[in-house]
């Protein structure tokens, strides 16, 4: 999919068309270095309406296509190094099949499939953007075909019932016609799957005041070189012709979107139910979390309780029923709190991490 070099001296929003707002930014050295910039600065654009971040540079066709042409290959790792030793931490990451990069997201998106079954009778998916490796672990029944967002692609069915795009958007020069096209390529009744980074601070407005004063990717140009927050996420859709069906932040973390037609029996169907569906979604994530925490709690409990048996035979001064006791309270203590969690309606995934916080508090108190 090639990119829109139109787009280099464009300050409109690249969503609403509306003003935005510019503030120096700088581009990456390594972006610099890779694409043959002839610059090093730019400007990072604020749509306030939207809540919507882009820079002023953008990528022309040869630039992306230079980019993502053997994506993190051999050459990329090489040069970036160079140029950023630190990434060095990151390639495993990117490489390895079983590194929480990928098992992270791989859970939330088979939890999200568990909330909408529907996803998991799809029978063919183009990959927009990536290798397919991802959409054929969550949806191990369907064709994979895949579009590598440089100049060719493997794709050949004219209509997919998914397009499944992770990770991407953040990544183009004019994300709005993107998506149109894409649509082009989706059966009637099919849905878009969209993610894309969240945001660290509630909304993009206020994650450039921090930045502006802390630094960060709004005021770098690396290859994220649009930012979205959730409004903005969805007004991207929206301009495409197509409405959100569910919208969430992934535990990952990033920003995930179901779009489908708005005239389509699928959007009737999912629009009717999509606060119950996100109801019960958002249950299961709340309760994976309270077992996890669980399972932190006990190994820290057995934990505490080891110590105290340890320090006891040490001492030898007769306090080591006293230590097994105390130990025996606190079981009994953190099974009654962890209880609160599964009985509670909030169903906020912090309340397991309070708790273990509050514990772990208690064991420090205890070893003292």
């Amino acid at each position: 999919m090639k990119q829109t070099g139109a787009a280099m001296e464009r300050i409109k929003c690249l969503i609403c068309g509306g003003p935005t707002d510019g503030r120096p930014a700088t581009i990456a050295p390594f972006l610099v270095k890779y694409c043959n910039f002839d610059q090093k600065t730019t400007e990072t654009r604020y749509c306030r309406s939207c809540d919507f971040v882009f820079f002023r540079r953008r990528l022309t066709d040869a630039e992306a296509s230079r980019l993502y042409t053997n994506y993190r290959g051999e050459e990329y790792n090489r040069i970036r190094l160079g140029v950023e030793p630190s990434y060095s931490s990151f390639i495993d990451l990117f490489d390895n099949p079983l590194s929480t990069y990928y098992t992270e997201r791989i859970r939330d998106y088979i939890g999200l499939v568990d909330a909408y079954p529907e996803l998991g009778e799809i029978k063919n998916i183009l990959d927009f953007g990536g290798d397919g490796s991802i959409p054929a672990r969550v949806f191990p029944n369907a064709e994979i075909e895949i579009d590598d967002l440089n100049a060719g692609s493997s794709a050949n069915r004219s209509k997919y019932q998914m397009i499944f795009t992770s990770n991407v958007f953040e990544h183009l020069s004019d994300p709005v016609p993107v998506l149109k096209k894409l649509t082009d390529r989706l059966d009637p009744e099919g849905i878009i799957f969209i993610d894309v980074p969240s945001p660290s601070q509630p909304n993009l407005g206020e994650g450039l005041l921090w930045q502006q004063k802390h630094g960060g990717e709004l005021y770098e140009m690396h290859e994220h070189i649009t930012h979205f927050s959730k409004r903005s996420l969805g007004l991207l859709v929206h301009a495409a012709g197509m409405v959100p069906l569910f919208e969430h932040k992934l535990r990952y973390p990033v920003l995930t979107v179901l779009a489908g037609f708005e005239d389509s029996a699928v959007a009737t169907k999912l629009l009717n139910e999509k606060y119950q569906r996100a109801a019960v979604f958002e249950a299961k994530m709340a309760r994976e979390e309270a077992e996890a925490a669980h399972d932190h709690v006990l190994d820290s409990i057995r934990l505490s309780h080891r110590l105290s048996q340890q320090i006891s035979q040490l001492s030898g001064d007769g306090t080591r029923w006293t230590s097994e006791q105390s130990a025996s309270l606190e079981l009994q203590s953190a099974s009654l709190e962890l209880q609160s969690v599964y009985r509670s309606t909030s169903w906020r995934v912090t309340a397991p991490l309070r708790v273990l916080k509050n514990l772990l508090c208690r064991f420090a108190k205890l070893g003292a």
